[in-house]
């Protein structure tokens, strides 16, 4: 890290926290908020598999000295602020030292349980916490990238989603 992004990092972490949101609610009506760290179910790139209501839309904003984990942790409190117990449909974006991710907060619904979702073996989430981007599939408890094309032998998909020889990655 160079002496500019020491400076930021330290005006960063002792005077602005490096995580804000934005809650944009989606109906006039308000929900009970739920106790800090309530249970949330995430769906990264699919939609619930069950009846929900929308609440709110959030957008997160987290410092690289936070990472990504601090973005889905901020989009888990809010849930819970708004009284919901869902977030589904993630973007994930950057724009210089920020990475922002926006998703939809939703609370279950009374009814039956939809058919399995299709979801994308590439943006499975399986038992990752928090939950992969799209892009990635959880192998484990890692997220792991995936190449589209499928990556062939010898070869493996690196965290920019391209084929590499995987001696190469070794070596890293």
């Amino acid at each position: 890290m160079n002496s500019r992004q020491t400076i930021l990092a330290l005006i960063c972490l002792g005077v602005i926290g490096c995580v804000s949101s934005e809650v944009s609610r989606l109906s006039g009506q308000r929900f009970q908020a739920r106790a800090p760290n309530c249970p949330v179910k995430f769906f990264p790139s699919t939609t619930p598999d069950y009846p929900w209501q929308d609440i709110a839309s959030v957008s997160t904003k987290c410092h690289f000295t936070k990472g990504r984990d601090a973005c889905i942790e901020e989009l888990r409190q809010k849930a819970c602020q708004e009284g919901g117990d869902t977030v589904y449909d993630f973007k994930d974006g950057r724009q210089g030292e920020y990475t922002f991710v926006v998703a939809t907060v939703g609370i279950r619904k009374a009814g039956p349980a939809k058919k399995a979702a299709q979801t994308d073996p590439a943006t499975a989430t399986g038992e990752c916490d928090p939950p992969c981007s799209p892009g990635y599939r959880c192998n484990g408890k890692e997220c792991k990238a995936v190449c589209n094309p499928p990556c062939e032998g010898g070869m493996i998909c690196n965290r920019r989603r391209v084929c590499e020889p995987e001696a190469l990655s070794r070596d890293k």
